[in-house]
């Protein structure tokens, strides 16, 4: 038999319900918030631009968020941690451009080996001619070679083949083969006479496999934490770093960005950029002019432990500035004071960045990343 409840106890077991079902209701959401906020919270901890840097920039401010994660308290709404409001009376005045864009060195009538020579000057192929040779020397006087091994056959380079060498090199950029022998192959499928008229075979790989650019009896050991990682190399990052600077004087607008070099062999500061093209490789910071692209200022990056020494008599950078903002002011120290205006993405962008580099006459525009100290 069906039990009979009055109108007013009915009224009350139907609120007893409702509240208990808006508790419960409650506590779940409250649950998924606080699940959804941790990994918030971790998700922008991590560094977001995918290339392995560990950037103190990129770590979001900890206080604000647990303070706006935590429901409020009460029914008033609370004020956020950062409250920006326009300036008033305030008017922006973008630096005046003092510079002029313009080739600094006289180039009428130049054949497009003269703009090589440019930057792969006479020295520069001299002291490749040096230390190839020297690195000759050394390797045939340490090791023992077979009666017919190719090392027997060397004999000293000078600065006609290794332009020859180079030449070829960066045609075998545009031709591209599976194998370097293909390119001497008298294959009619492969054939290229022009590699053949130019140097044999033998002599072309012979060179490369002694092509140097510094002394490696000169290299700090592997615990000394001076060593440099970039020493095989440094004479030619050193060249095309100031070369670059004393050919070309750029425009206004500049940008700043990274850059992959491919690269898939071993080396132990090899990066991965899934966004970029060549995805694995050597990468760099450049300083390239907005409308031509031109390369000005470049970076190496090595890994993060890598120190970035600022010389005595320049602009020292705030002692705030993480990594990021350090390499940023260490492409932009030439052109300090001169109006120029820098364009950035989100990794870049920061206050103290751009307030900095506005007393110092530059202006700067960029996206923004929303977990970045110094925003609301």
């Amino acid at each position: 038999m069906t039990k009979r409840y009055k109108a007013s106890e009915v009224v009350r077991l139907l609120q007893d319900d409702n509240h208990d079902t808006d508790v419960e209701s409650d506590s779940e959401s409250q649950s998924e918030n606080e699940s959804s906020d941790s990994e918030n919270f971790q998700t922008e901890a991590e560094d977001s631009d995918g290339d392995g840097d560990d950037d103190d920039d990129n770590v979001p401010d900890t206080s604000v968020q647990s303070v706006q994660s935590q429901p409020p308290t009460s029914t008033t709404a609370t004020a956020p941690a950062h409250h920006w409001v326009p300036a008033t009376n305030y008017v922006s005045q973008p630096p005046q451009f003092s510079g002029l864009r313009q080739v600094l060195v006289p180039t009428n009538g130049f054949s497009p080996a003269d703009y090589w020579k440019l930057f792969l000057n006479d020295d520069l192929i001299a002291h490749i001619v040096y230390q190839t040779n020297l690195y000759a020397e050394q390797k045939l006087h340490s090791a023992q070679f077979g009666p017919c091994s190719r090392m027997r056959d060397w004999k000293r380079t000078d600065s006609v083949e290794i332009e020859k060498f180079l030449g070829l090199l960066l045609m075998m950029g545009i031709l591209k083969k599976p194998l370097i022998a293909q390119y001497w192959s008298k294959n009619p499928l492969y054939s290229t006479p022009l590699f053949g008229s130019v140097m044999s075979r033998n002599r072309f790989q012979l060179l490369l496999s002694m092509l140097h650019f510094n002394d490696n009896t000169q290299q700090l050991s592997r615990d000394d934490p001076l060593r440099d990682k970039l020493f095989k190399l440094r004479p030619v990052v050193d060249h095309l770093f100031e070369h670059f600077q004393l050919m070309y004087s750029m425009s206004q607008n500049v940008c700043i960005d990274e850059s992959l070099l491919l690269w898939k062999g071993r080396l132990h500061f090899k990066q991965y950029i899934p966004i970029k093209r060549s995805r694995f490789g050597v990468k760099l910071f450049k300083l390239c002019e907005s409308s031509s692209g031109y390369i000005y200022r470049f970076r190496v990056y090595v890994g993060k432990d890598s120190l970035l020494q600022f010389p005595p008599g320049v602009p020292q950078p705030p002692t705030q500035f993480g990594p990021t903002e350090r390499v940023v002011w260490f492409l932009m120290l030439p052109i300090l004071k001169k109006g120029h205006h820098l364009y950035v993405d989100n990794y870049y962008t920061s206050i103290p960045l751009f307030t900095a580099l506005l007393n110092e006459g530059t202006g700067a525009c960029g996206t923004i990343r929303a977990n970045r100290r110094g925003y609301p």
